[in-house]
């Protein structure tokens, strides 16, 4: 669960899912993958909704490391509240999100499909505002809504398997 497409967090969260898991620098892609080696794969999103947006933790991993993996998020998460994010950490996740809009804005299509996304959202100013309230988050205001959003909170989780060869 997330803040809705008209809180002033909506925002943030992108930026708080980009430097959590938006790519190699990222935190999680830090610890769990470089540091600890437990997946293969990892990566966070905040996924845009006409109401309750959605925060995800996508991962890909061992099948020994499936039932530990939860946790170690968790403590992650807990060490990232009580830590705070590294200002450049922010600074990398709003650059690589301006870059990505900006480069969306480049084509007929992407300004139409920009525009479409927002208009049927009923948000259609977010097309014009998104990078000004990019810039307004801050790394303080971050570990404040990892906390509001997912700590204490119940977690989902989806595991999928390979299912058996032999077709039993």
């Amino acid at each position: 669960m997330g803040p809705t497409l008209n809180d002033p967090n909506q925002v943030a969260m992108d930026v708080l899912a980009t430097t959590l898991g938006g790519g190699q620098s990222s935190r999680l892609y830090q610890v769990l993958r470089e540091e600890k080696r437990l997946v293969w794969t990892v990566s966070a999103s905040f996924i845009t909704q006409s109401g309750s947006g959605a925060f995800g933790v996508f991962a890909e991993c061992p099948p020994e490391k499936v039932r530990s993996l939860p946790n170690d998020i968790y403590f992650l998460f807990n060490d990232v509240e009580f830590n705070g994010f590294k200002p450049e950490e922010v600074a990398r996740a709003k650059s690589q999100l301006k870059s990505s809009w900006l480069f969306s804005q480049e084509t007929y299509h992407g300004q139409a499909s920009q525009w479409g996304f927002y208009t049927a959202l009923g948000a259609p100013e977010m097309v014009t505002n998104y990078l000004k309230k990019l810039d307004a988050v801050s790394a303080d205001s971050l570990s404040k809504l990892l906390s509001q959003y997912t700590i204490g909170r119940t977690l989902a989780g989806v595991i999928v398997t390979p299912g058996d060869p032999s077709g039993q």
